[in-house]
């Protein structure tokens, strides 16, 4: 189950995968609410990846805060799997939706 805890934390910060981003750069006004859950919040998931090594969090002396998350070399060896995972969603997308709105979910 840990496993799979990493996985999806690290697939919700969707960020840090994007090719065009080699580093993600998050100030706290920024915060998208759309990506946290109660109890299993955006910044938990950020520190629980930072503590597995998947991610490298540098901390900048600036106001507002800002910190900057990137993937490690541990990190990158997530990719395959979460390109595959994505590219599921896309495919299977509308009936994603549908078994989502079944569930309550939409």
């Amino acid at each position: 189950m840990e496993t799979l805890y990493l996985v999806e934390a690290t697939s919700r910060t969707n960020t840090l995968w994007r090719p065009e981003t080699r580093n993600a750069r998050h100030h706290a006004k920024d915060a998208d609410p759309a990506t946290q859950r109660p109890g299993n919040s955006g910044p938990q998931q950020l520190r629980d990846l930072e503590t597995a090594g998947l991610i490298h969090r540098k901390v900048y002396a600036e106001v507002p805060p800002k910190v900057e998350y990137s993937l490690t070399d541990f990190g990158h060896t997530l990719r395959p799997m979460v390109d595959f995972v994505s590219g599921w969603g896309i495919k299977n997308s509308e009936q994603i939706n549908q078994a989502l709105g079944a569930l309550g979910r939409v």
